[in-house]
């Protein structure tokens, strides 16, 4: 499943000061997590705004809590599309710059070849593909403020 990534905020943090642009960021705590430390420079990088100095930077030792901090108004999250998709479709994130979405590393599936006849793991599998092809529908909803 693609890993796209976008910058993401409780609507509730826009009401105070609007993100128009990259370089808007400025004026924002920029939420990080343990495993995606480096998750912003490579956006920023793409974006064109690679010398940009947020005002503050916050990091959680999760992705979950990095996305509660967001949804909470704490600051602005570059997150993985699929992850917030209900999040967005209830009004609790949005994603006020719509590009670019930074395509981070794939989503796979991994098995064991000793476990192939293996019915659970079929089951499984089947139902983890068909959740992927959902998730990894367009998010339009996504982009707007």
């Amino acid at each position: 499943m693609p890993d796209l990534r976008l910058p993401a905020c409780s609507p509730a943090l826009l009401r105070q000061r609007p993100i128009r642009v990259v370089t808007d960021l400025r004026h924002y705590t920029l939420l990080h997590s343990a495993t995606t430390r480096s998750a912003w420079s490579h956006w920023l990088k793409q974006a064109g705004a690679s010398d940009l100095r947020a005002a503050r930077h916050a990091e959680f030792d999760h992705v979950n809590l990095q996305l509660g901090a967001a949804v909470e108004g704490l600051g602005v999250a570059l997150v993985s599309l699929p992850l917030i998709r209900r999040d967005i479709a209830e009004g609790r994130l949005v994603c006020p710059i719509a590009t670019p979405a930074w395509r981070a590393d794939d989503y796979m599936l991994v098995r064991s070849t000793g476990r192939v006849d293996d019915n659970a793991v079929a089951a499984f599998e089947q139902w983890i593909t068909r959740m992927a092809d959902h998730e990894a529908e367009p998010l339009v909803s996504a982009r707007s403020q």
